[in-house]
């Protein structure tokens, strides 16, 4: 059976403000890629929606007010996000799924055939972390890795309150 994993890495990674690293970030992505693929490597990438989502909501509530609609608009930034990591993968001859998935159960299919399957978010509520879990379970995977810009789990947003507590041991019911 061939070794599967699955990658959630947040929008954020791909965020504008950090334009100066992320010609080194997409070589370093470029890299591990190939050396992923050489080993025969499965790899889910899932992408979140980072700027262009929240920018994008918040253009989007001067006129909509209903949340499962905004997550829509943040669901369509993360599948943006997916297609330009798909691109630069393809760009370099990875073996990856031509198409952006919309469900899990599609993507673990694609997982099949392709080296790599990247994704964005599915359903109104959901995560793309809660993606990449389910994307785990449906592909058999035997690890899933968040990645983001943030160096722990908190219990509110560390951005917008300085009394922000990062968590190290968390329940299921948190």
């Amino acid at each position: 059976m061939t070794s599967r994993h699955i990658v959630a890495l947040g929008g954020s990674l791909l965020r504008p403000e950090e334009s100066e690293q992320r010609s080194a970030w997409f070589g370093q992505l470029r890299q591990l890629a190939v050396h992923l693929e050489g080993n025969g490597r499965r790899v889910g990438i899932v992408i979140g929606g980072g700027l262009p989502a929240r920018e994008a909501i918040e253009l989007a509530k001067t006129c909509v007010s209903a949340s499962d609609k905004l997550d829509q608009v943040g669901i369509a930034a993360t599948r943006l996000n997916a297609t330009v990591i798909q691109q630069v993968l393809i760009d370099i001859g990875c073996s990856v799924a031509p198409s952006i998935p919309h469900t899990t159960s599609e993507s673990a299919e694609l997982l099949e055939k392709y080296n790599f399957v990247v994704m964005g978010g599915t359903t109104p509520g959901h995560t793309t972390d809660a993606v990449a879990v389910a994307f785990a379970r449906d592909a058999g995977a035997r690890t899933c890795i968040i990645a983001t810009n943030v160096s722990h789990v908190y219990d509110k947003d560390p951005r917008e309150f300085d009394d922000a507590q990062s968590l190290t041991k968390l329940t299921i019911d948190q």
